[in-house]
């Protein structure tokens, strides 16, 4: 079993992930680039659902998705299991298919939700297991840089790993100098980096040099921002019903493009594969970075101290992007 740092958005969805090698054959570990995977390798992922939000008790599983390399080759399958109702068997799918499951939900209208779990085709896979992303998207330094629960037992992932020789040369035990990415839902991380890990995780596989060739950003962790053709950089596909919006906007995500797309469930969804609910938590966070990268507050001294102690007016009042708060102090 793994965990990775920075999830993947699946609809509310539950995952565990499991690896598999034939005999004793070995990965091949590289810090920052992806690893070297023996031939007949096997990745497995899990998916539930809580059928009562929010409680573990009610949650069952609904698919488990298979990544089988081929032989030698830089290939990989993508095969999907479709799990009964009562979770005894699982039934290989042929093609892509949809189920909708009720949500019990206090909080909606008329107490439930309805999700239609949508179970990718084969050739979906490929949509986001690219060769310029990665064939495989989840085991690899950065993510896995991190400690797992080994039913009770929690310990730092590559030390396990590590420990039981499943890479072909000895990686140490001091790992502070690999790359990391930032859980993106554990608030004592920075903003910027839970923001960019959730951006890699989710986007990246698509939007990367040589990716997608109706826009050239670049959404990679290690890209810095200035060299994402993000910032200040005009929509050239759809500004979602605004003039001439950016993909970001630094200091105001209403008018940025890449929140806007996560938030849309039409055409213009982004991601536009296997997702019909918006991450809201997802959506505030990369709102969030995005307008706290606006221009930083100044402040500007003067020689002579006032008199008094004096708050004036903001201006302008109402305002969206910027103010300004003019006062004076009694003392320097």
């Amino acid at each position: 079993p793994y965990s990775v740092n920075s999830q993947l958005w699946s609809d509310g969805a539950h995952k565990t992930r499991f690896l598999a090698l034939p005999g004793t054959t070995q990965i091949e570990f590289s810090p920052d680039g992806a690893w070297g995977f023996p031939a007949n390798s096997v990745l497995v992922k899990n998916f539930y659902l809580d059928t009562i939000r929010d409680d573990p008790d009610s949650r069952r599983i609904v698919e488990t998705r298979f990544l089988v390399k081929v032989g030698d080759s830089h290939e990989w399958r993508g095969f999907s299991y479709r799990w009964n109702e009562a979770g005894t068997d699982a039934e290989l799918l042929p093609s892509g298919w949809t189920d909708r499951y009720t949500i019990v939900d206090p909080e909606a209208p008329g107490g439930e939700i309805h999700v239609d779990y949508i179970f990718p085709a084969r050739e979906d896979c490929g949509r986001c297991h690219t060769f310029g992303g990665g064939p495989v998207l989840g085991p690899r330094t950065a993510q896995l840089n991190g400690v797992h629960d080994y039913g009770g037992v929690i310990t730092h992932q590559l030390r396990t790993l590590n420990h039981i020789g499943l890479f072909s040369r000895d990686i140490g035990e001091d790992y502070s100098g690999f790359p990391r990415w930032e859980d993106p839902q554990t608030e004592t991380e920075s903003l910027e980096g839970r923001a960019r890990s959730y951006l890699a995780a989710n986007c990246s596989p698509c939007h990367h040099p040589g990716g997608l060739r109706r826009t050239e950003i670049d959404l990679r962790y290690d890209t810095p921002l200035a060299q994402t053709r993000t910032i200040d950089v005009p929509s050239q596909l759809d500004d979602l019903g605004g003039i001439n919006r950016s993909i970001i906007s630094p200091g105001d995500a209403a008018n940025s493009v890449l929140p806007l797309r996560m938030m849309a469930l039409d055409n213009r969804r982004m991601p536009p594969l296997a997702s019909g609910i918006v991450d809201a938590r997802g959506a505030a966070l990369v709102s969030r970075w995005i307008d706290a990268l606006g221009t930083p507050t100044s402040v500007r001294g003067d020689d002579a101290a006032p008199d008094t102690f004096t708050l004036r007016a903001i201006y302008p009042n109402p305002f969206n992007a910027w103010t300004t708060i003019a006062f004076s102090l009694g003392e320097a």
